[in-house]
């Protein structure tokens, strides 16, 4: 006790002590038999080449598509904004009592928010859509996108800038020549110049100075270069009901979504009690920015990636399958394993092991393909997909990956690895009776699931292909073949400050182009085609302003003719229709149908309040209608049919400089006239930027977010299917090996061949069948899912589930022919005496 002291205190560290080096024991001893499962996991690859092949091609498949879409979903929804303190960025809209809202607001209404409100930090407004602005250079003119940007534009959003400073709102009060460059144009046209009072660009004609550079994925709104402080202060009337901005803001720290959303529709109830002029000052309301820029984004992707894993548990589930069958084969050498004092953890360990080691390879596969696979789709779907600068393929996409390639590998071998390890070394050794044997139940089992999703997805992407059909042969209203489409933008002072030289350029510009002897018609307008659009509230002689509305568009030379739109009644516009003659306007046959059902419309009156109230100190002036025209979808093919009201662009010079022209040449001759048509504008004013491209062309870029979709959907429904019928072929394989002994009998007893065959096929059939009944029954009850997604077709249109079943049916049957032969054609003889 001298020597050792206290006794229990001794006892008590030498437990410790022996506790703790049994620990360590003990985790080097799982540590070594983890080693030696990887090699006797190495060494089946090695022995089995081809099924570590397959294993690894289906895992690499299965986790490649998923990592794909986890790039974009993870991107552009699940990532917050790149902004300061994003989750307080909001954008505010007009909510009328009676209607849909809408994201636009007025430039006076959100002055009036602005200055009275109680819940926001800071709020601006930008213009609705990026107009092209042009530069002057040593070089030549060219045009990139941009914005005018109102009030607090950047300390609300506070983008990150790599270069200079951001414009505070007091420099857009001083309406100083300023301008905020991005980070690709900063670079790529600029030289990557420092900021400073001496570093100037031309914009427009006029010299303004740079300030500063936003970083690289801070651009707001997207897929814009320049951002162009102005006054916020309205200094025009009409200000209050020209709805043509969009606004965000930021929250106070202790405001909420409904508390400033009531606090701004306050101060909009008391603009309309006081406000006479105020017809159009709705409720307002907030919602998060991130919101607001994906919009429909988040349907489409969120359905697409739940598609993509279906298929990731559809390859699991056939690896799986595949699985159970294997462990049949492989049920002596279990036994064996078993009698000699394995435990039954160990063997399940095991054969685990073997297949998280097939699943990893296979996720560094897939995650190569995934690298790969999502640069070349944001390649085509960067100008459709939001956010789409903020995709990348980084370090937490990779841990998606491998995560979901371990979760995928335990899926695949863990219920395998459990039956087989769990059925005993008696159980083991019995011979596999058919699909349904004991060693074949679960496998079946498996493959009606896949079957079943694979109904479900191939259905989806019918239903999304007839819908693509549906809406790529829409009546539009025009032929856009053969007609090639010249953008010109005149926002140099000597156009902007001059409407009379505005309408010279136009005047000459159609007519230089008429005499192109490929012209058939030339016509031009302001937001032609594809190009977007205005709209606003119109006033109906003889009725109190409520709350009617119509598109907007200017128009000049022979429009409706360039697009082959007929004249239903009356005239189209000619030379005489000046800024010093009456004011006249042509209109759709929707909107003489909407106000004016059982009437003749020519000579009826009708004013553009919202559009043009601006432009006349605050007194649109009443049109005459001369015209009436078919309707044309503007904004393209999923564009609904909607009352529009055209005006003569020398009415209209304060928004003709920038107009669009359209000439009609001979379909052959397309190509060569576009040359034509570049040189003829290039004629005109060489300092001024063109663009020239085709109509058919521009429509064909607006069907690429649909096609997006239908070409994926399409992809994860036809590796379904491959796997699918890989799954039969698999099961099917392994259940007729394994009734070898049973065909061998019935052939020695005098069943033909084809008896044979079709006993095998049976199996197969009502594994399709079940399968294909469960998959149109899921197909049914989830087709709400694609209804937002649907334009023209019936989410239950009986066709899309007709198809999706049949083509299963023969995919899946061709697969399960291979075996079914096979095995017919085996010798009894020999058969038997291998048996």
């Amino acid at each position: 006790e001298q020597r050792f002291g206290d006794l229990d205190e001794a006892r008590r560290r030498i437990d410790d002590e022996t506790r703790r080096r049994d620990r360590r024991l003990g985790r080097l001893e799982r540590l070594d038999a983890l080693r030696r499962d990887w090699v006797l996991g190495l060494r089946r690859v090695r022995r089995y080449p081809g099924h570590a092949a397959l294993t690894v091609s289906i895992f690499g498949l299965g986790i490649a598509l998923t990592t794909v879409m986890f790039t974009f979903v993870d991107s552009v929804l699940l990532r917050p904004l790149p902004f300061h303190e994003p989750d307080r960025l909001v954008a505010l809209y007009s909510v009328p009592e009676d209607r849909r809202a809408f994201p636009w607001v007025s430039m006076g209404n959100w002055y009036d928010w602005d200055r009275e409100n109680r819940s926001l930090e800071s709020s601006a407004i930008h213009t609705q859509e990026p107009w092209d602005v042009t530069v002057s250079s040593p070089d030549g003119a060219f045009t990139v996108p941009g914005v005018a940007v109102y009030g607090a534009f950047f300390e609300t959003l506070r983008p990150r800038m790599i270069a200079g400073r951001a414009p505070t709102a007091d420099d857009g009060a001083g309406d100083l020549p300023l301008a905020v460059v991005s980070e690709r144009f900063w670079r790529n046209e600029l030289g990557s110049r420092p900021p400073s009072a001496q570093f100037t660009i031309e914009l427009d004609g006029t010299s303004r100075t740079v300030v500063g550079v936003v970083a690289r994925g801070h651009e707001h709104p997207e897929h814009v270069d320049l951002w162009i402080p102005r006054s916020s202060r309205p200094q025009v009337g009409g200000a209050r009901n020209n709805i043509n901005f969009l606004a965000l803001a930021r929250l106070a720290e202790s405001s909420t979504l409904e508390q400033a959303e009531a606090d701004l529709s306050a101060i909009a109830e008391g603009i309309r009690a006081t406000d006479p002029e105020a017809i159009y000052s709705y409720g307002v309301g907030v919602r998060p920015l991130d919101e607001a820029i994906v919009g429909e984004a988040d349907d489409y992707l969120g359905m697409l990636m739940g598609a993509v894993l279906l298929v990731l548990l559809i390859a699991s589930a056939n690896l799986a399958a595949l699985g159970f069958a294997r462990g049949t084969e492989r049920s002596d050498e279990i036994a064996v394993r078993l009698s000699l004092g394995a435990s039954r953890g160990r063997v399940v360990r095991h054969l685990v092991t073997e297949e998280l080691l097939l699943a990893l390879a296979g996720g560094l596969v897939g995650l190569a393909l995934a690298w790969w696979g999502s640069g070349v789709l944001l390649e085509r779907v960067a100008e459709v997909l939001p956010r789409s600068r903020d995709v990348a393929f980084d370090g937490r996409v990779a841990a998606f990956g491998i995560g979901m390639s371990l979760i995928a590998g335990l899926a695949a071998g863990l219920p395998p690895a459990l039956r087989a390890a769990g059925s005993g070394a008696g159980r083991l050794v019995t011979t596999t009776r058919g699909i349904r044997g004991r060693g074949g139940l679960p496998g079946a089992v498996l493959v009606a699931g896949e079957v079943a999703l694979t109904v479900l997805l191939l259905t989806g992407a019918g239903l999304m292909l007839m819908s693509f059909g549906a809406v790529a042969s829409r009546d539009l209203g025009f032929d856009p073949r053969g007609v090639v489409t010249l953008d010109v933008t005149l926002t140099a002072p000597r156009y902007r400050d001059d409407p009379d030289a505005t309408i010279r350029y136009w005047e000459a510009a159609l007519e230089t182009l008429a005499q192109l002897p490929e012209a058939e018609a030339v016509g031009a307008g302001v937001w032609i085609p594809t190009g977007g659009g205005g709209a606003g509230f119109i006033e109906l002689d003889g009725l109190a302003p409520g709350e009617e509305g119509a598109a907007y568009r200017i128009i000049g030379g022979e429009y409706f003719r360039a697009l082959s739109t007929p004249l239903f009644q009356g005239r189209a516009f000619d030379d005489s229709d000046r800024l010093d003659s009456e004011p006249v306007t042509v209109i759709n046959q929707a909107m003489a149908d909407a106000f004016w059902p059982e009437a003749d419309p020519i000579g009826e009156r009708v004013r553009a309040v919202s559009m043009e109230s601006y432009w006349f100190g605050g007194e649109a002036p009443w049109r005459t209608i001369v015209g009436v025209v078919g309707d044309i979808r503007h904004h393209g093919f999923e564009a609904d049919i909607r009352p529009e009201m055209y005006v003569p662009f020398r009415q209209m010079p304060y928004m003709a400089t920038q107009m669009s022209s359209l000439v009609r040449v001979p379909t052959p001759r397309t190509g060569a006239a576009i040359a034509s048509v570049r040189d003829a504008a290039g004629r005109l004013d060489p300092d001024l930027a063109i663009e020239v491209s085709t109509l058919a062309g521009r429509l064909d870029g607006q069907l690429s977010e649909r096609r997006m979709i239908v070409t994926l959907l399409g992809a994860f429904g036809v590796t379904a299917l491959l796997l699918s019928s890989l799954g039969v072929y698999g099961v099917l394989s392994h259940a007729a090996a394994a009734r070898t002994r049973e065909l061998a009998i019935r052939s020695a007893l005098g069943a033909r061949r084809t008896g044979l065959v079709a006993l095998v096929l049976g199996g197969a059939f009502r594994l399709i069948a079940v399968g294909g009944v469960i998959g149109i029954t899921l197909a049914i009850g989830l087709r709400g899912v694609l209804d937002s997604l649907l334009v023209d077709i019936d989410s239950g249109d009986p066709r899309a589930y007709a198809v999706a079943g049949v083509c299963l049916a023969l995919v899946a049957t061709a697969a399960a022919i291979i075996p079914a032969t096979r095995a017919a054609r085996l010798d009894p003889l020999e058969a038997l005496r291998d048996g």
